[in-house]
């Protein structure tokens, strides 16, 4: 039977199938009445008819005949009516059922494609466990053909048979349980095993299917979780390190108070000491040998902070217009000497189109030439130094502001005739703490060049290198400036760099309340106002500042920013919260060196800060500009020291050839108390050169001064 069209509701049966049927009872009727005259023919053509009688007999014949054949026809009507309707009926039935099936292949095809698509693996399990589906996300990931896991036990398969040994541990899976209880579980992180034998960690959900309410099997939906499990890896390590970074911070600025806390206190008494005349000659070279012992010391600290500061993160570039002339013309004065020092000479050698005036970094620049200049002469025992700064500046664009910047490129060259570097240690020499111990001098630390490398980076630059061993080497760096377009433009504040000897106070001494819990640091700070001719209150903590501050009434006050009990930071805080406070300057005196935490104070309001340890001259300074006190300057440059007598080989090979062996003895075992005494030996026979090796004694320039002692027994006559 062909398909019924449907039009509507209402099916439409083809002609060639109901056009028979629906003339039916007229052909029947027609056939019966021509059977009921057919009879009645034959009944009078076999006899004539006699009068009535026989009338009446052929009338029953063909009244009942006729009367059937109609009563047979609308029967049949009847029931070609019933037919009809039962086809309608059969027709509508069968629109109905091809829809359904249409409905069902449709959603077939589209659960299919769902599972297809779905970038989970999906696969099916009968009741015993074997597979029926698997889509082609989970082919992928567990690296078999559909053909291989249908019909296997899959979750045996892919992650019991090498996970599980016994029956009992394979109960426990949660497929398992799935199929034994009929209730959903899930697991958010196992492990599922390839074809090829390799692991991967998934997540996955085992849920049951029912056919007609009774447990048919289970869909099983898991996911690679690699990338989830690598995600959370790096977020547990970043936080590990952020953790760390802030301990670690934590750790250097508690060192760095507590480190430079009581080098202030040694280093400033040490210098008030030095300014009293009552001392001997031998009590003021014991006090210079402590204050350069010192120094020499901060220096190391220094370096270690500088260094680990620069790991956490914690420096930040403070960009301001300085005059580059003057830094290049500060490390040829510096460095000339030490390079006399050594009997090398020192050159500098820049373009007389090198800008004047740049926005940069000058301290850090600074840091860096000192670093790299030091290192330079510490190894070269002959030839020399060079400092190269070489300039390509972009002019400015036509229209444009004449004091607008100009974006320049400075290349810095620090170049020596030295030993050389050799290629393995050239692959250490910028790693902090790898250093190989021929790169280090003798009572540094050898992070000179680490701490370097990381500041040219910040300033975005690179600190490079080349060398050659008995050759020399050759530092260089591209630094990116601004520079001014003309020295006109460039308005810097002159600042007078001669040492301040006092303030002008007029006549009536003004109050300075000093906070800090450190007594050493106190009675400094006292001795240094007091000699300036200021009146001095002391505390011991923030909350002690609070009430001194209100019975006193002082001009400024100098606030030691970690205290117990209550801190620097709160007690400024509360301090300037009130009238009085707002109009007193305050000032912070801390150990540590981090400029955030020093911002802290700054946004708070104070005035300025002094990182411990200061000199007295760098305190007067500092009060002298937040009170608008006249500072009183040492006209008169001072004597230049003793202690800056050069000693050259040919001095010392005049000394006996016995004294020179004792001198490098106990500079190569490093033995000071020795090297005192056989230096006081020197005096004796030339006041000169044991003042120059003492000097050199003092900087711990042992190297220097073995190279001399070398020098000098090789040239004894």
């Amino acid at each position: 039977m062909q398909e019924n069209r449907v039009t509507g509701d209402r099916p439409i049966i083809p002609s060639n199938s109901s056009t028979p049927r629906k003339y039916l009872p007229c052909f029947l009727l027609v056939v019966m009445l021509l059977g009921t005259f057919t009879l009645a023919w034959i009944f009078t053509a076999g006899s004539a008819f006699e009068g009535a009688k026989d009338s009446h007999t052929l009338m029953s014949i063909l009244a009942p005949g006729v009367l059937l054949s109609f009563l047979f026809f609308f029967l049949s009507r009847g029931q070609e009516k019933k037919y009809q309707r039962a086809l309608i009926q059969a027709g509508a039935m069968t629109v109905e059922l091809e829809a359904a099936r249409r409905q069902a292949d449709a959603q077939a095809r589209k659960t299919e494609l769902i599972l297809n698509s779905a970038g989970e693996g999906i696969f099916g399990l009968d009741l015993q466990g074997y597979g029926i589906f698997i889509n082609p996300a989970a082919e992928n990931m567990l690296g078999f053909a559909p053909q291989e896991l249908i019909g296997m036990e899959i979750h045996i398969l892919t992650q019991n048979s090498q996970t599980h040994d016994g029956a009992a541990e394979i109960g426990l899976c949660p497929i398992c349980q799935t199929l034994q209880d009929g209730q959903s579980h899930e697991t958010t992180e196992t492990v599922f095993w390839r074809k090829d034998g390799t692991p991967f960690p998934v997540s996955y959900a085992s849920t049951p299917i029912y056919e007609s309410g009774k447990l048919a099997g289970a869909v099983v939906t898991f996911s690679d979780i690699t990338e989830h499990l690598r995600a959370e890896k790096d977020r547990f390590v970043r936080v590990v390190s952020e953790q760390a970074n802030k301990a670690k911070s934590t750790f250097l600025a508690n060192m760095s108070h507590e480190i430079r806390t009581p080098m202030n206190a040694v280093l400033g008494c040490a210098q008030l000491l030095l300014n009293d005349q009552s001392f001997s000659a031998r009590q003021t070279e014991l006090l210079r040998i402590i204050e350069r012992s010192g120094g020499h010391l901060l220096d190391l600290i220094n370096d270690i902070l500088d260094i680990s500061m620069i790991e956490a993160g914690r420096v930040s570039l403070k960009e301001a217009v300085f005059d580059v002339h003057d830094l290049l013309q500060d490390m040829k004065a510096v460095f000339s000497m030490s390079a006399e020092a050594k009997a090398i000479r020192f050159f500098m050698d820049y373009d007389e189109t090198l800008p004047r005036y740049i926005l940069a970094d000058g301290g850090k620049l600074r840091q860096v030439l000192v670093n790299l200049l030091g290192n330079a002469i510490k190894f070269t025992d002959k030839g020399g130094v060079v400092l190269r700064v070489r300039t390509d500046c972009q002019p400015g664009q036509p229209g444009e502001n004449p004091g607008d910047m100009q974006h320049c490129t400075l290349l810095f060259e620090v170049e020596d005739s030295g030993s050389g570097i050799s290629e393995e240690v050239l692959e250490k020499i910028f790693s902090p703490f790898e250093q190989p111990s021929g790169g280090v001098k003798p009572g540094g630390t050898g992070l000179g060049l680490p701490i370097s490398s990381k500041l040219v980076q910040l300033m975005g630059a690179r600190l490079s290198v080349e060398s050659k061993v008995g050759v020399g080497s050759c530092f260089f760096f591209r630094l990116p400036v601004q520079a001014q377009q003309s020295e006109q433009e460039c308005k810097l504040e002159k600042v007078d760099n001669r040492p301040v000897v006092g303030l002008e106070l007029g006549t009536d001494p003004l109050r300075i309340l000093v906070v800090d819990d450190s007594d050493a640091n106190r009675v400094l700070l006292r001795r240094i106002l007091e000699m300036a001719g200021f009146s001095v209150v002391e505390a011991g903590n923030g909350q002690e500042a609070i009430d001194s501050f209100e019975k006193f009434a002082p001009q400024a006050v100098l606030m030691d920013i970690q205290m117990p009990v209550m801190d620097g930071l709160e007690a400024t805080r509360r301090l300037k919260a009130t009238e009085k406070g707002r109009a007193v300057p305050f000032i912070a005196i801390t150990g540590n060196a981090f400029d955030e935490d020093q911002k802290k104070g700054l946004a708070i309001g104070m005035a300025t800060y002094l990182c411990k340890p200061f000199r007295a001259e760098e305190l007067l300074r500092v009060l002298g500009g937040c009170l608008d006190l006249r500072s009183l300057y040492q006209e008169t440059a001072p004597n230049p020291s003793p202690r800056e007598q050069v000693v050259t080989a040919e001095m010392l090979s005049e000394l006996p050839r016995e004294l020179l062996a004792s001198l490098r003895q106990a500079v190569a075992e490093g033995d000071t108390a020795c090297l005192r005494e056989l230096i006081a030996r020197v005096q004796e026979k030339d006041a000169a050169a044991a003042v120059g090796l003492q000097t050199l004694a003092d900087r711990y320039d042992y190297q220097q001064l073995d190279a001399l002692l070398k020098k000098g027994e090789q040239s004894h006559g």
